[in-house]
């Protein structure tokens, strides 16, 4: 379920060129954030940054946050707590009727590749975004 920076990085140019006025956090496991500055650093945009903190402050940035796009992980569950609509990437259509995000607005795209989320399309990510923006 990890959202390489091939399909991560045009989602964000593409969403930033169609809301220029959203800032962008990227964030991933602790152990990953070398990749997260990486696609940081090809999204090339001053409104898109690396974000690095304790679980704690996950959950306050989470809440605080407009939305939420995200492969289908416990951040789509702590947004779909705090109220905040979330475009939830799924690899598999059996795991969008087990845990989608309950309570809350949100766009399931599902990759036709069952073994990864890579597989879809920057553009269908980024309309299911805008339709919650």
């Amino acid at each position: 379920r990890q959202w390489k920076q091939e399909t991560c990085v045009p989602v964000i140019t593409d969403l930033r060129k169609r809301s220029p006025d959203i800032d962008i956090l990227v964030s991933g496991a602790p152990n990953e954030f070398d990749d997260v500055k990486e696609i940081v650093a090809l999204a090339n945009d001053s409104h898109v940054h690396a974000w690095k903190g304790s679980v704690t402050e996950l959950v306050a940035m989470i809440a605080g946050a407009h939305m939420l796009i995200s492969p289908d992980t416990a951040t789509i569950h702590l947004a779909a707590a705090a109220g905040v609509p979330c475009t939830v990437l799924f690899a598999e259509l059996i795991k969008v009727a087990e845990w989608y995000p309950y309570g809350v607005e949100f766009r399931g795209v599902l990759s036709a590749d069952p073994s990864t989320v890579n597989a879809i399309p920057a553009h269908v990510i980024v309309n299911a975004a805008m339709e919650l923006i």
